[in-house]
């Protein structure tokens, strides 16, 4: 094999797979220690790249780059910066792998599916039944020949410098319960529910979210009485600063999200209410500090929708409250 000398990857597109790409790029970086590591990353997502080993990043977005002329102009743009040795693409669209036609990459290496076998040098079979973060490292193994024995996500956190806005009582909890998928947030009703068992004992809240669950967060507070030990961060922060968050909390109480993949990787106590999806693939990677609570003995489980064909959600509303309550306890206690 020849020499390698520049790499350039093209990052998953939400934050969950993110996060769960990070011991591809620890890999990368073992595998390739004189190589220069640079990512595609989708517009949003940038600021998590202080935690990764890359140098340099190219901020890519659908509504600046439309359709496959788009996808020419900022390949073709990243061609004129750059010439790589090595592309490696991480997300499985046909897009993803016509962006890299653009770049020229000497060799283009992901996974067959969607007629990119055309567009990649080396297009490797999708393995079946086995968590992302091994889906991520599998292309190292085919493409170098190697056996990845030891892997993790767990980020550098000297790279998140603590934040004392972000720290608002003792035994402070995050609330993240709403997700991108219907199937995968907890309704209104039983959010309210939850915190009212909770709120029983003396800790702090902080509920977080994106502006899209502006609509949420307004009724929860409303509904919760303004209570003056929960503060609403909704829409105000960036994941930086959402990191800095999680690192100065006690635990994050999350329903699989982004967000909680995220909580995980930074090493923070992480309760997880599992919802829709198939925990064996996409649960939060780091073990030693996640409990994950998820309704067992479902007919419709796993189910991959994003949202619920039953339109009941059974697997996150008939998770037991005081299970959730006793999972909290158990870890601030």
């Amino acid at each position: 094999m020849t020499q390698i000398r520049n790499i350039l990857v093209r990052t998953p597109n939400w934050l969950g797979d993110l996060v769960m790409s990070y011991a591809f790029f620890e890999q990368l970086q073992q595998l390739c220690p004189n190589a220069q590591i640079d990512v595609i990353v989708k517009k949003g997502l940038e600021d998590l790249l202080v935690f990764f080993p890359v140098k340099n990043h190219y901020v890519f977005s659908k509504k600046t780059h439309k359709g496959p002329l788009g996808l020419m102009q900022f390949g073709k743009h990243i061609k004129q910066m750059q010439q790589y040795d090595l592309f490696f693409c991480l997300p499985d669209s046909l897009s993803s792998a016509l962006m890299g036609q653009f770049i020229d990459a000497k060799t283009k290496i992901g996974y067959a599916n969607e007629g990119r076998s055309l567009l990649l040098k080396h297009a490797y079979p999708i393995p079946s039944n086995r968590h992302r973060v091994y889906k991520y490292l599998n292309l190292l193994e085919q493409y170098f020949q190697t056996k990845i024995t030891q892997s993790s996500t767990l980020f550098p956190t000297n790279k998140c410098s603590p934040n004392p806005r972000f720290r608002f009582g003792s035994k402070q909890i995050v609330l993240n319960l709403q997700s991108v998928a219907s199937s995968r947030s907890l309704s209104l009703q039983k959010s309210v529910a939850l915190f009212q068992l909770l709120n029983q004992k003396d800790y702090t809240f902080v509920l977080t979210g994106s502006n899209a669950i502006w609509e949420f967060a307004n009724a929860f507070v409303h509904q919760t009485e303004q209570a003056n030990n929960l503060i609403n961060l909704v829409g105000q922060t960036n994941l930086l600063e959402l990191s800095q968050v999680y690192v100065q909390s006690d635990l994050v109480l999350t329903v699989d999200s982004g967000p909680a993949h995220l909580a995980n990787s930074l090493g923070c106590p992480t309760v997880v209410l599992f919802g829709a999806g198939d925990d064996t693939e996409t649960k939060p990677f780091v073990p030693q500090n996640l409990q994950l609570l998820k309704r067992q003995g479902l007919d419709c489980s796993p189910c991959l929708k994003n949202d619920c064909p039953l339109k009941t959600v059974e697997c996150l509303e008939e998770l037991d409250l005081d299970l959730i309550v006793q999972a909290v306890e158990n870890v601030l206690e």
